[in-house]
C-alpha cells in the first residue's frame, strides 16, 4: 500500500504541471493509502498548506469548495485554448475543440 501511496503522490504532483491530469484525486488516494501504511506520510501531506485544506474538506464534507472548482475549470479551459492555438494541424484543433465541448 505504501508503494501505491507514493505512486498516487507522484501522479498528483505531475498533475500540478499538466493541467489535464487531476491532482486532487491522486492526492486523496495517496493519503488514503498512507493512512493505512504510513500515517506519518499522510500527516505530512495533510499539513501541506496548499493541498491539506482541500483534502481535509473532501474527507469531512465529501466535496471540493466551489472556488477551487472554478479555478480548476479555468485552468483546464486556458490550457485547452493554448493547445488549440499551438496545434499545427487544423484537424487537431477541431478535435481539441470537440474534446473541450
Amino acid at each position: 500500500i505504501t508503494f501505491l501511496g507514493f505512486l498516487f503522490f507522484i501522479l498528483g504532483s505531475i498533475g500540478i504541471l499538466l493541467p489535464l491530469l487531476p491532482t486532487t484525486p491522486f492526492y486523496l488516494a495517496s493519503v488514503g493509502c498512507f493512512m493505512k501504511s504510513s500515517p506519518s506520510f499522510a500527516s505530512r501531506i495533510m499539513k501541506n498548506t496548499t493541498f491539506g485544506p482541500m483534502i481535509s474538506d473532501y474527507q469531512h464534507h465529501r466535496c471540493v469548495r466551489p472556488h477551487i472548482k472554478k479555478k480548476a475549470i479555468l485552468v483546464l479551459w486556458l490550457s485547452l485554448l493554448m493547445s488549440v492555438i499551438i496545434a499545427p494541424l487544423i484537424l487537431v484543433k477541431i478535435s481539441l475543440v470537440f474534446i473541450g465541448l
